[in-house]
């Protein structure tokens, strides 16, 4: 409007370098990027005052501290952005709290306090994980990652937290024990005199035991035993633990 100041944008520029990311625990992928980028909007929000946001890789959408909102901002940049990006949102009166010429504006961003991983409880009725029991909604608390964080998937998963960091998984073989392979290896199977075909003697796998990993924010917080290997009886049996599902819970003001 005549006579308001205009709005501006303020991004970041250039790319990070990917031996700084390792520094801080970063690493060098989408996800964790735009968790980092997420932290530095809302630490500029805390420092300085402003409306930060963030827009991830591909995009032209800014998406508020806490995520408390979105603003389409195709008018200033010509193309998505080519990794995430912390920006501040300058003289937006629509975005400032209880602003806008409208009277409306954005209500306060979210505060989340009191956050804890939690694990979920396996319910043989159904074969599912249920997470109600340690993190009740009536009692103030919400369920803010995604509940398919299972350490024990075989593939590591990074999900982003909304009040910044990565909830992260992944599997690691413990030292000690090993995968089968070939006779006489390093890591390979053994010479078992009742192995082999018809138990006459052959070539067996070792027992293994494989581990997943919780971490949040690059710091382990948990680890569960997701499946081990061993002979029983002269039979080689895999036997895999049934719950190894988390989430972080955290009292959503």
């Amino acid at each position: 409007m005549a006579g308001e100041a205009p709005t501006a944008v303020i991004a970041e520029s250039g790319s990070p370098i990917a031996e700084k990311l390792g520094n801080v625990g970063v690493e060098n992928t989408d996800p964790p990027i735009l968790a980092l980028k997420q932290a530095i909007a809302a630490q500029g929000n805390s420092n300085y005052k402003t409306i930060g946001a963030t827009i991830p890789k591909g995009s032209r959408t800014a998406t508020g501290v806490g995520r408390s909102f979105t603003k389409d901002l195709t008018d200033y940049f010509t193309a998505g952005f080519t990794q995430a990006s912390a920006v501040a949102l300058v003289n937006f009166k629509d975005l400032e709290p209880g602003g806008g010429n409208d009277g409306g504006g954005i209500p306060p961003a979210p505060t989340y306090r009191n956050c804890r991983v939690v694990q979920g409880t396996y319910m043989p009725a159904n074969g599912g994980t249920s997470f109600a029991s340690q993190c009740r909604e009536d009692n103030g608390f919400e369920l803010v990652a995604d509940r398919n964080a299972n350490v024990c998937s075989g593939n590591g998963s990074i999900t982003v937290l909304p009040f910044g960091g990565t909830l992260t998984t992944g599997m690691q073989t413990q030292t000690g024990w090993a995968d089968s392979g070939a006779c006489g290896g390093p890591s390979g199977g053994y010479w078992d005199p009742n192995g082999g075909p018809n138990g006459m003697g052959g070539c067996s796998p070792r027992p293994y035991r494989k581990d997943g990993v919780l971490t949040m924010n690059s710091v382990a917080v948990d680890s569960k035993r997701c499946e081990t290997g061993s002979y029983v009886g002269g039979v080689f049996r895999v036997v895999a633990d049934t719950v190894a599902e988390y989430n972080v819970c955290c009292q959503v003001d």
